[in-house]
């Protein structure tokens, strides 16, 4: 987070605006960003679990950067810290708060009352 900056894409792909009206250094976009870039990785998955969770988390772990996947059908929270971690069937499961980077988060605020 050098600079003081924190980016956040809440949904679908990380998509920069072009070169010419972007507010960032060309070092930014040359090389593309890589998982020393990352503090943490979140993945909301509903219909996209089995690929999240088979393929996306462990080369987050493997690259040393943490993982969270919110288990849309579950109502639960899965993390996923290190190698070890993988070997769960669902990682360390929150179901009441869990904290990413400091700050805590109630698990049912995520979903719509059921």
């Amino acid at each position: 987070m050098s600079g003081g900056q924190l980016l956040l894409f809440p949904t679908g792909k990380a998509r920069m605006p072009p070169k010419s009206t972007s507010p960032f250094t060309d070092k930014f976009h040359e090389p593309a960003p890589t998982s020393a870039d990352a503090f943490a990785l979140i993945e909301v998955s509903d219909t996209t679990y089995e690929c999240d969770r088979e393929y996306k988390i462990p080369l987050y772990v493997a690259a040393g950067v943490p993982a969270w996947i919110v288990n849309v059908a579950q109502r639960w929270v899965e993390f996923y810290g290190s190698p070890d971690d993988l070997k769960l069937t669902n990682g360390h499961v929150f179901r009441d708060t869990f904290d990413v980077l400091g700050v805590t988060v109630a698990v049912n605020r995520l979903f719509r009352p059921s």
